[in-house]
Order: structure tokens, then C-alpha cells, then sequence
């Protein structure tokens, strides 16, 4: 799931409005305004999106984007630092390294049924 930049309160993170959740969603990262390069032909116009080329290949523009398009490649980078030091690890034993090695830092009422609400205020 993706994140937002606004944190909940000082030791919990909130999820973006946008990001699904619930029992099927075991990771979140970082997933709202990131920093990406797009297609010269892509008509996306939201805030932070520029018509600047992107400073290494001006076939592509540079944006802000958001969504678990977003999200995933942090956690692909992080999956990919932790098979560089244990190659052999299974994709079971390399979600279960990211799981025991998470903070449990989401905001959550700990109802079952809250899982669509971005702030849970």
C-alpha cells in the first residue's frame, strides 16, 4: 500500500486516500508524490506534474506521481538489497524478512471493518 507524506500523529503513518488496505495489504511505503520520469506522450495533469524533460533522457518528461506504482518500487528496491546479501532467500522467506523486520507504525482504530479509511479519524 502507499503512503501519505502527512503522518497520522507523531508515531503513526497514514495511509493515502487511494491505497487499498485490509488483511491483503502487508506492506506500505512511501507511495504520494514521488519524484518519476514519464512518457513524453502522457496527458496525466495534476499538481507537480511538469512538461520539463527529464534531465537524463529528454525522451521523458519528470513528474510527481503517486500510487502503489509508486509504492512497489521501493519495496522492489529493498527486496533487491536483501537478495544481494542472501541470494538463495525464497520469495516466502523474503516477505517474511521484510514482515519481521517492519515497524508497525500505520494508524489503524483496530476495527476489522476500516480498512477503505485514509486518516481514521
Amino acid at each position: 500500500g502507499a503512503l501519505d507524506t502527512t503522518p497520522f500523529d507523531a508515531g503513526h503513518d497514514r495511509k493515502v486516500d487511494f491505497s487499498e488496505g485490509g488483511p491483503g495489504v502487508d506492506i506500505y511505503t512511501a507511495g504520494y508524490a514521488i519524484m518519476s520520469a514519464t512518457s513524453n506522450t502522457n496527458t496525466f495533469v495534476a499538481e507537480g506534474y511538469s512538461d520539463a524533460p527529464y534531465y537524463l533522457n529528454e525522451d521523458f518528461k519528470q513528474a510527481n506521481l503517486s500510487g502503489t506504482s509508486m509504492a512497489s518500487p521501493n519495496v522492489c528496491g529493498y527486496c533487491a538489497v536483501v537478495l544481494e546479501v542472501n541470494p538463495g532467500a525464497s520469495p516466502e522467506e523474503l516477505k517474511q524478512f521484510i514482515l519481521n523486520n517492519a515497524q508497525d507504525q500505520l494508524h489503524s482504530t483496530g476495527l476489522n471493518d476500516d480498512f477503505g479509511a485514509p486518516s481514521f479519524d
